[in-house]
């Protein structure tokens, strides 16, 4: 997902630091990571990002990443106070939306998509009511902070900014993973 230099350079910062590397998660890992905290087990699960530059969809079952979307659209134009700005990136997600979980039904027929959340932020709220109307599966802004522990930050904490931070923090390491000592995350892979 990254050049190898840019790998390198992280893995030899991360070393000289005293870190032991077991995983650089990409934004739609972190993402998968996020909706298996959401999702009902063995039930296929959609969640929705909106960044700062792209929106991105992820649809996941059991822990694993099927699907993974990036969709024209950004949390501000979303939010945007110009009603023309925003009608028009709602109908632009929600036309991509529809299309993806209409492909996703075709190609992984044998997994029900229980439902879509939308990470919460601006223009999430917008977006869930609009997308309500046009898809047939339930829409909603997730209550993800239910599931995570928030209470050492301020109230007013905007988490929108860190999602995918956050998703990448709670990265489990596989059964067969164990940490390489520092010599050896320093090393780049054949």
């Amino acid at each position: 997902a990254a050049p190898a230099t840019a790998r390198l350079a992280l893995r030899r910062d991360g070393a000289d630091a005293g870190w032991h590397w077991q995983a650089m998660d990409v934004a739609e890992t972190a993402l998968r990571n996020l909706s298996a905290l959401l999702a009902s087990p063995n039930r296929g699960h959609a969640l929705l990002h909106l960044g700062e530059t792209h929106a991105t969809l992820v649809i996941t079952v059991a822990g694993a990443l099927l699907l993974s979307r990036q969709i024209e659209v950004t949390r501000a134009q979303l939010a945007d106070t110009d009603e023309h700005t925003r009608q028009q990136a709602l109908e632009r997600a929600g036309l991509e939306l529809q299309r993806t979980l209409d492909g996703f039904d075709r190609v992984f027929s044998q997994v029900a998509v229980e439902r879509l959340d939308v990470l919460p932020g601006a223009g999430a709220e917008a977006l869930a009511d609009f997308a309500r109307e046009l898809l047939y599966v339930p829409v909603l802004v997730a209550k993800i902070t239910d599931k995570l522990d928030t209470s050492a930050l301020p109230a007013d904490t905007d988490l929108s900014d860190h999602w995918l931070a956050i998703g990448a923090a709670l990265r489990r390491p596989a059964a067969d993973e164990t940490p390489a000592p520092a010599s050896a995350a320093a090393a780049e892979p054949p």
